[in-house]
């Protein structure tokens, strides 16, 4: 159909998608047709006799398409807003959560008297990023397996002006690191069960990278490697901080503490579950957990 101006665009957009079920269809038409337009959703809702080009007119329903195959808003766009700023993003990153913001504060609560800094799986670098803006100080290298998610953490690093400042390592987690330490190794790796795919959205397991989102050992086989290897590569008084499944806190404080880990903090997200946990190397002095 034609469908001739923005009005138009719109209601046809919106009914499209509302009937495959997709929550909230209207915001994201508006997300949709503003880019195409390269305008702001004020814009769009202001200038609804406008009428579209037939370049735009494409444009707009190749969108629609591939959002129809339920290919996450954010790949489609192209970037998404993290702690404040822009990433780039594309299939071969996971999009970043709101949850992840609450590892980044994590870390910043410890990061302003630490120096050096490894993030483990770095995807689109949002948390690697983050982490140097908003603590300039910091010694940041960032470890990724996938080639191409590494390119996309060059591109972001690149986009808010820290190129020169993050060093990225392509490696399997500490598998290519040479006598290296750091104060603090942070972490969202993949922790999703593969039993639990039937509970994870359409969007997420068509189109994010199954290798960060999807690990054996029911979801916890990272933990265990990370555990593992980890105390040879931090300096005393070292921190681990890593984010979880809602329901996994007792697995993964298991794991660190078999090896010899001490936790120190966990925090909870905004529907009161468990979304990350603070570790410490055993030469450390205690604390108490707070909750």
């Amino acid at each position: 159909m034609s469908l001739v101006n923005i009005k138009t665009a719109l209601s046809y957009g919106t009914n499209l998608l509302q009937h495959l079920g997709i929550t909230n269809p209207i915001f994201e038409v508006r997300l949709l047709l503003a880019h195409v337009l390269g305008k702001t959703q004020e814009y769009i809702i202001i200038h609804g006799e406008r009428e579209l080009t037939r370049e735009e007119q494409e444009n707009f329903k190749g969108f629609l398409k591939r959002r129809s195959n339920h290919e996450p808003i954010a790949y489609i766009l192209g970037h998404k807003e993290f702690y404040g700023r822009d990433f780039i993003v594309n299939n071969q990153v996971l999009i970043p959560r709101p949850d992840t913001e609450i590892l980044v504060e994590a870390v910043l609560e410890s990061a302003e008297c630490k120096k050096d800094i490894l993030e483990l799986g770095v995807g689109s670098g949002c948390i690697a990023v983050t982490l140097k803006l908003e603590w300039s100080h910091l010694n940041v290298t960032a470890t990724d397996i996938s080639n191409a998610a590494l390119k996309i953490t060059e591109q972001n690093a690149q986009k808010h002006g820290i190129e020169q400042e993050i060093k990225l390592i392509e490696s399997n987690w500490f598998a290519t690191l040479v006598d290296q330490r750091f104060d603090i190794i942070v972490s969202n790796p993949p922790y999703i069960a593969d039993n639990e795919k039937d509970l994870v959205a359409k969007e997420t397991v068509f189109h994010e990278p199954h290798h960060a989102l999807f690990a054996n050992n029911n979801g916890l086989e990272a933990y265990e490697v990370i555990a593992a290897n980890a105390k040879n590569f931090l300096y005393s008084q070292g921190e681990i901080f890593v984010e979880i499944g809602f329901s996994q806190a007792v697995q993964v404080e298991r794991i660190f503490t078999e090896h010899g880990y001490k936790l120190m903090q966990l925090y909870k997200d905004l529907a009161g579950y468990i979304r990350v946990l603070r570790f410490v190397i055993p030469d450390n002095e205690s604390h108490e957990v707070w909750v």
